[in-house]
Order: structure tokens, then sequence, then C-alpha cells
């Protein structure tokens, strides 16, 4: 699950390095983030639209050695009301 975290992480963070820590390269191929360039452009429009949300990783299934969780749970929080306004609890 940690992975997963970093994973969403390195999206909010718009990390490459941290991306490409917790991703193969046949992975980031595959998605079409096989470069930085890739990466920060994808992740840049995704930062903004998580920017209210909160993502907790609460368990996940994989399936084999070294490949990303097949099914994720999370809890999917938004800190935001639907005008938009930010709230201290969500």
């Amino acid at each position: 699950m940690a992975t997963v975290a970093h994973y969403e992480e390195a999206f909010a963070e718009v990390d490459c390095d941290l991306f490409e820590q917790v991703t193969t390269q046949r992975f980031r191929d595959r998605s079409g983030l096989a470069d930085c360039d890739s990466f920060t452009r994808n992740a840049q429009g995704r930062a903004q639209a998580l920017d209210s949300v909160v993502v907790d990783p609460v368990s996940a299934e994989g399936r084999g050695r070294a490949k990303i969780a097949a099914l994720v749970h999370t809890t999917i929080t938004s800190n935001r009301e639907e005008d938009g306004e930010a709230t201290e609890d969500p």
C-alpha cells in the first residue's frame, strides 16, 4: 500500500523522481509517461484536480511480485463544498 500512496503523492506533488521510483519502465512506457516531460504535463492537471481531495489507500490485492496492485480500495474525501468553497471538515 505504500507504493500506491507514493504513486498518488508523485502526481499530487508533480514529482517525477518519486514516480520513477515507484513504477517500472514497462509501466511508464505503456501508460504514455515514459519520460519526465510527459509525466509533468499529465501530473500538473491531475494535481490541480486532486488539490481538494484526500486519497487514503485502505487495502490492496496484488497479482504477483513487482506489479502494481490490481485492486485498491480507497477513501476519497473532498475538502470542498459543492459550490467550490473550502471546508475544514470534509
